[in-house]
């Protein structure tokens, strides 16, 4: 499953709120113009809505981690204009990202990610599994 972003899911929102009666054919054109599907971009509105399974609030940002049928998705802010989407294989490894974001706002932002996401969570996964083993 894609997960769309939420400035995607608020595009097709739009369209459905916009083309009533005739939403088909609108929400339709709107998923294909995204390259998403219309079931991906639904599910993931659904996500949205989801009570979060971790919510970390500090002073510097706000963090929360819902779970989805195939994973995980974090979604944090910076209070400012600033919002970041990943999504994650397991809450487990949903949940070491989180802990890297909380070390960096300890740090001031002063270091940042290194690794993209999906780095991330492979990295992640092969600490977890030789903690593991």
């Amino acid at each position: 499953m894609t997960i769309p972003n939420p400035h995607e899911i608020a595009e097709v929102l739009a369209e459905y709120l916009d083309a009533l009666p005739d939403e088909d054919a609108a929400i339709a054109e709107t998923c294909d113009d995204l390259g998403i599907t219309e079931g991906d971009a639904l599910a993931a509105l659904a996500m949205l809505t989801a009570s979060p399974a971790v919510t970390l609030t500090r002073p510097d940002y706000r963090a929360t981690i819902t779970e989805h049928p195939t994973g995980a998705v974090l979604r944090w802010t910076d209070y400012v204009a600033n919002s970041w989407t990943e999504t994650f294989p397991s809450l487990a490894l949903a949940l070491t990202r989180l802990a890297t974001l909380d070390e960096c706002a300890d740090r001031d932002f002063i270091p940042t990610f290194l690794h993209s996401a999906a780095e991330h969570a492979d990295r992640a996964q092969t600490f977890l599994d030789h903690e593991l083993a």
